[in-house]
């Protein structure tokens, strides 16, 4: 397992943030694990690793959720024949088509995880809504609920990377991160570190 110490992290800094102000709507989970864990004013090296993987890997696995669905409306109208749509991670990470798999694998099932809890997370947020209007905050046990589902998200994407590091293998995986790192990193703000 990658992490160690997340969980009191997020316990800490969410106890912190009980009531979030419900005009933020439904956020996206990473949007809103982020914006919890980033109000931690002492996060340890570990936690901080934890964090900007989480952000890195989540957009990352996006990304490829997204070539995904464009490469099956190009090859369903015809219009990407060799299949160069759906292999431009591939290409652009240098993977086999064995590697290859093994990363698309992950991130599709890390995507259909945490969708799925987002999902839970847009129903909680609308019940609450609908039996409580005129609320402006949530109560301690709806935000407890809504933290757990951020813990959650942020367990599924770490436990994906460590599915990839182990299909990969330490030197492969090496690799395959520093393309993650180099391509994804100065997208996601000046916070985020990118590997040299």
């Amino acid at each position: 397992m990658i992490t160690k110490g997340v969980q009191p992290l997020i316990h800490q800094t969410t106890r912190t943030r009980t009531f979030l102000t419900i005009s933020m709507g439904p956020l996206t989970a990473g949007l809103m694990c982020a914006a919890l864990l980033l109000h931690a004013q002492t996060l340890t090296p570990s936690q901080q690793q934890d964090l900007d993987n989480y952000r890195l890997y989540s957009a990352f696995f996006s990304r490829v959720k997204g070539i995904d669905i464009l490469a099956a409306k190009a090859e369903s109208k015809g219009k990407d024949p060799q299949r160069v749509t759906s292999k431009m991670v591939q290409t652009e990470a240098q993977l086999t088509d064995a590697e290859f798999a093994v990363v698309r694998s992950a991130a599709l099932d890390s995507n259909a995880q945490v969708d799925a809890n987002l999902k839970a997370q847009q129903q909680l947020i609308q019940q609450f809504k609908s039996e409580n209007p005129g609320a402006t905050k949530f109560s301690p046990a709806v935000g407890s609920q809504l933290a757990g589902i951020q813990r959650q998200n942020l367990q599924i994407v770490l436990d994906h990377i460590q599915q990839i590091k182990t299909g990969l293998g330490d030197v492969h995986f090496q690799r395959f991160d520093q393309y993650v790192h180099t391509s994804m990193g100065p997208h996601l703000g000046s916070k985020m570190p990118t590997k040299k």
